[in-house]
């Protein structure tokens, strides 16, 4: 009886080691791709939540005259609120009124400039100071001072991210739309600013000083000899209270 040979082979071990190579490549490279993806997601999405805290510091500059203070380093940072005088701390989502932490679930670190909590000293210091203290960034190898820094940290510094507004930036929010008012006193004692809506000393002027001063259209001063307001105000030309329309120089003389 006559076999027929069996013409047919399975595959050898040497093909099979081959083909697992190129599925294994291939599954390794999706991965990395993946990750890169995922990696890149997380990142935009970190970004945009930066771009949302500068938008709102910025409108909240615009409304208030001023930024916020930072929130207490190491202290409550989930409270989220500005406190006064404090440069150097947590972002103040809760006075913000935005959400408190980035896609790390982590909560921001924020860091102003002299100064740039003070509605009464914000615009003069943004004018006329030479601009070299912290916080800082790098840019262009130099070391620039900034207005503001907001940090997303990361797992280590080069992983960390960060958003910053510019002098320039605060200034065309804050500054631009406000308007100078000059003291000059020419009395023998000082006096006092006192915003008469909002009911709060705004500057001392020592005896012989000229002061500048930026504020919103419509706010209305009075000069005095006391803290606290005063009734009657101190004569002055023109005469307060004034509710401040343009730039205007007040004078005080004996």
């Amino acid at each position: 009886m006559h076999i027929p040979k069996n013409t047919e082979s399975g595959f050898t071990l040497i093909e099979i080691a081959v083909v697992m190579i190129m599925i294994g490549l291939l599954v390794g490279g999706y991965l990395q791709l993946f990750g890169e993806l995922t990696k890149q997601k997380i990142i935009t999405k970190n970004q945009e939540y930066l771009e949302l805290v500068k938008t709102s510091l910025l409108a909240y500059a615009q409304s208030k005259g001023a930024l916020p203070w930072a929130d207490i380093k190491n202290e409550h940072p989930d409270d989220g609120k500005s406190n006064n005088n404090v440069k150097k701390g947590w972002l103040p989502w809760e006075t913000l009124q935005i959400p408190p932490k980035d896609i790390h679930q982590r909560q921001l670190r924020y860091h102003i400039y002299e100064n740039m909590g003070d509605k009464n000293t914000i615009c003069p210091t943004l004018e006329n100071d030479p601009f070299t203290g912290e916080p800082k960034i790098l840019l262009d190898n130099n070391q620039i001072s900034v207005a503001a820094l907001i940090t997303s940290k990361g797992s280590d510094a080069f992983d960390d991210m960060v958003a910053y507004i510019t002098r320039w930036e605060l200034y065309q929010a804050v500054c631009s739309k406000q308007i100078k008012v000059t003291v000059k006193n020419e009395q023998s004692f000082p006096i006092y600013i006192w915003d008469n809506i909002n009911h709060f000393d705004i500057i001392k002027i020592d005896a012989g000083y000229t002061e500048i001063i930026s504020q919103k259209k419509g706010t209305e001063i009075k000069l005095c000899k006391t803290q606290g307001g005063c009734s009657p105000p101190v004569h002055s030309t023109p005469p307060t209270p004034y509710s401040i329309q343009n730039n205007i120089l007040i004078t005080v003389r004996p």
